[in-house]
Parts: C-alpha cells; sequence; structure tokens
C-alpha cells in the first residue's frame, strides 16, 4: 500500500500555499486585509494553527483508506493542539480556514468530512483560549458553504465563569457534553435537533433563528440548563419537541425574551415527584396555545407514557 504523504508545519511548501491562502482572502476582502495581517503579526500562534488544519487537506484523496487516514491525522492534530489564541485571532483563523477550503477541489469525501472536522477543531481552540483566562467568543459561520457541525462539544467552564459563545450563522449540532456554557446563536438549527445541547449540563443557549420540524427529541440528558428564544416560532417548536426520552437525568427549561429583553419561564421539564421513572412538565398557560392540540392529542392516546402530570401555572 502507498503511504500517504502529509506535509508537516515545517514544508516551505505549506509556508507558500498559507501566504498565498492570506493574500487571496484579503484581497477578496480588504476589510479585512489589516485586522488578518495584524493577527498574523502579533500571535505567530494563529499562523501554526492555519499550517495544522491545511495539512489535513494535503491528503491524497484518492488513496486507500483515505477516510480513516484524514480521521486519525485529525483526532491527532486536535489532541496536539496546544496554541493559545486570543478570540479575535480564532474568529480570524475561522474565516481563513473557510476560504482555504473553497479554495480546494470540489471532492464529495472530503465535504463529507469538513464540518465536523472545523466544528471540533474550532471548539479546541475556544478550550484552550478560554484555559489561558480568555471568553466572549464571536464566530461567523456564514464563511463555509457548508453547515458547521458540533461547535461546543466537550467544551466545559465552571461554574463561577461559563464560556461564552455567540454564532452569526446557521449551525448543526451545539454544546455538546458540555458544561457551564453559553452559547447565543444567531441563525438557524439545521437537522439534528437532538444535538441541541445533548447531554450537557448547567448550559445556556439561545436560539434567535429557527430549526426545522422533525423527528427528533429535545432535551436528550439535558440537566439544569436553559433554552431561550425571541423568535416565537421557534419557542413553539421547542415546546413542542420537549419531550425528553430519559427523566431522570433531563431537567430544563424554556423561556422566551421579550424585546424589551426581560425574560419569561415558559416551560419547565423536571423528574415527577411521584414516579423518579417519569417527567414533569410545567407549562405557562400564556403560551400553551401554542402546542395545546398536539400535546392533548398525543397525551390523551398515551403517546408520552413518561409523563406523570401536566400543569399550566
Amino acid at each position: 500500500m502507498a503511504a500517504t504523504h502529509i506535509k508537516g508545519p515545517s514544508d516551505d511548501g505549506l509556508d507558500d500555499g498559507l501566504d498565498d491562502l492570506i493574500r487571496g482572502y484579503t484581497a477578496r476582502k480588504p476589510d479585512e486585509k489589516r485586522k488578518v495581517a495584524a493577527d498574523l503579526s502579533s500571535h505567530l500562534g494563529l499562523k501554526e494553527v492555519l499550517k495544522k488544519f491545511g495539512s489535513l487537506l494535503k491528503f491524497d484523496r484518492d488513496s486507500l483508506c483515505y477516510v480513516e487516514r484524514f480521521r486519525e491525522h485529525k483526532d491527532r492534530i486536535i489532541t496536539e493542539l496546544t496554541e493559545v489564541l486570543t478570540p479575535a485571532e480564532i474568529e480570524a483563523a475561522l474565516q481563513l480556514i473557510c476560504y482555504q477550503i473553497e479554495s480546494e477541489p470540489k471532492n464529495e469525501t472530503l465535504d463529507k468530512l469538513i464540518p465536523e472536522t472545523l466544528g471540533v477543531f474550532i471548539t479546541k481552540l475556544i478550550q484552550l483560549s478560554y484555559n489561558a483566562g480568555n471568553n466572549n467568543f464571536d464566530l461567523n459561520t456564514k464563511c463555509s458553504s457548508q453547515t458547521i457541525r458540533n461547535i461546543g462539544c466537550h467544551l466545559d467552564g465552571t461554574e463561577e465563569k461559563y464560556v461564552k459563545v455567540k454564532i452569526d450563522g446557521d449551525v448543526q449540532g451545539v454544546c455538546k457534553f458540555s458544561s457551564y456554557c453559553e452559547f447565543e446563536i444567531n441563525g438557524n438549527m439545521v437537522k439534528d435537533l437532538q444535538g441541541l445541547g445533548l447531554r450537557s449540563r448547567n448550559c445556556a443557549i439561545t436560539i434567535n433563528g429557527t430549526f426545522p420540524i422533525d423527528e427528533g427529541i429535545l432535551g436528550i440528558q439535558l440537566s439544569e440548563s436553559r433554552l431561550k428564544t425571541r423568535n416565537e416560532e421557534t419557542l413553539g417548536k421547542l415546546i413542542s419537541h420537549t419531550f425528553g426520552l430519559d427523566s431522570q437525568k433531563c431537567s430544563y427549561q424554556i423561556l422566551f425574551v421579550k424585546p424589551n429583553g426581560q425574560e419569561e419561564l415558559v416551560l419547565k421539564f423536571r423528574v415527577c415527584e411521584l414516579d423518579n421513572s417519569k417527567a414533569q412538565i410545567d407549562i405557562n398557560k400564556e403560551y400553551y396555545r401554542f402546542i395545546e392540540p398536539n400535546i392533548q392529542r398525543n397525551i390523551d392516546s398515551g403517546y408520552y407514557n413518561l409523563i406523570c402530570k401536566l400543569n399550566l401555572f
């Protein structure tokens, strides 16, 4: 089997390619030129990060076991990442990586690998930066032609200082297996409703866009967390998808953010006091109208057999 060559960070070819990448990006977006140049000159870690992600794109995509080798190299790179970037540098890295991916020849297999790879790569950079004392990360995911997946997966803050991330653009799967995080999504959730806060605890997720109705169930093992929105359509969908699969490990609130910024409790999902194998749901009567026909029909048919009590307040 022929070996697949991967250029390392010290390869001149990759350095030249990185310079071409930056020139191409800043030529297309002149307003970013000064900012990106300043980021690169003030912190060489950003350049090293771009080299490492770029090495993932150097595999021979026609080689045997391409997918397995790509994933092995991805896992190794992410595990070995140590560069500490500022929040502004992480955003610059995201934009440059997106441009780098767009510049690559189209490849169906690579297209399937990139969305999650980019999500976990950026998340590791956020964790390293947060651990070094930084916070308030702003990410613009509109740079990617594909929806980025799993941003915030295995991201951990502390009770004293939550990790704060704001996303402008669409995402798929956010804040999974995480703790003490605050996410604000100024875009839409695409597919994978179950990936919203999956198995996370003590997190707050604000969704200002929408998400599609699907067969997914919201809140799977999402504990001690809050889901918020300013969008009434999204609020209705959040409520109607609120029946978690494992009530013993599921407890969260849904809140509506009014135009004046005031947050109003709409729904509370928690373990039933009478039977800890079932759930109790408390719904604000002002918002029950959004879902009354759907919920009542399913309760009457016995579909929601994990619910012991449904209260209006």
